[in-house]
């Protein structure tokens, strides 16, 4: 038994929301395929393995829910950062597909070998890398969406906003490290700026102890921990910088330099 082709009929500029498809020579027994429906591991039991890594040393999570045709011959599998329609795959990064032996056929015969096929899939480059939203929290642990907003327009969107708020930023895709090695800070002269006047020229939150870690179901979060607690009753401005107005670069993990500054929807802290 053997496997015929898979979805790389295309080798680059593939879609960024492209599911991946598997085409067997028998049919399948489908309560044999086992795939990582929850994290990057990879586990023994698994057959189904999408990944960014060569190696393997990583899996791409498939959502729970698969489709299967031609007599249980062809399975597509959809990436499970697709289920959320605001995402997408990395731009700009090779994708790798594996077969183990432990897919069987409706014979119980397991696959003749692993098949890992040295073709792989790069994702396209020509679509925006962004930040897409921004969250802070209220006193009693409340989420409150900012949404994006203009250099000359960032409403207000909360009055009751925890001084010591988490300040959360979404992105479309998983933001890389920095230029340093490191993930991006916050204040006057970095990437995130966070500032009590509109136009960021004074009021910036300092970056003392204040901390930015990767999070999120599918790593496409920047979460910060602020080092002191805001001013009470006091309005904030929050923004993304991009590559022309710093020396460092907000960029994806493929590479590709988020386009334009992001403006948010602005926020007043608690009394």
């Amino acid at each position: 038994m053997g496997l015929v082709s898979s979805v790389y009929d295309l080798y680059s500029g593939i879609y960024e929301r492209s599911n991946l498809t598997v085409k067997f020579t028998q049919t399948m027994n489908v309560e044999s395929i086992n795939f990582n429906a929850v994290d990057s591991i990879v586990r023994d039991p698994y057959n189904i393995l999408l990944s960014y890594d060569s190696n393997f040393g990583n899996t791409i999570p498939l959502s729970t829910d698969f489709t299967s045709s031609n007599n249980d011959t062809v399975f597509e599998f959809q990436p499970a950062i697709l289920s959320n329609t605001s995402l997408q795959l990395t731009q700009d990064k090779n994708l790798y597909a594996k077969v183990t032996q432990t897919a069987k056929n409706l014979g119980d015969m397991n696959l003749a070998s692993v098949f890992a096929p040295s073709n792989y899939a790069n994702t396209v480059t020509n679509v925006d890398f962004k930040a897409i939203d921004a969250s802070v929290f209220t006193t009693d642990g409340e989420e409150i969406k900012l949404g994006t907003g203009t250099s000359i327009s960032m409403p207000n969107q909360s009055s009751i906003i925890a001084r010591s708020t988490l300040v959360i930023i979404h992105f479309n895709e998983v933001p890389a490290l920095n230029d340093s090695g490191n993930l991006y800070a916050l204040g006057s002269g970095e990437m995130i700026q966070l500032s009590t006047q509109y136009d960021f020229s004074s009021g910036q939150v300092s970056t003392t102890d204040t901390t930015v870690t990767r999070t999120g179901l599918y790593g496409t979060q920047l979460q910060v921990h602020l080092g002191a607690a805001l001013t009470a009753s006091t309005r904030y401005y929050l923004r993304i910088l991009k590559q022309d107005d710093m020396t460092l670069d907000m960029k994806n993990e493929g590479g590709v330099i988020m386009s334009a500054i992001v403006y948010f929807n602005s926020f007043t802290t608690t009394a």
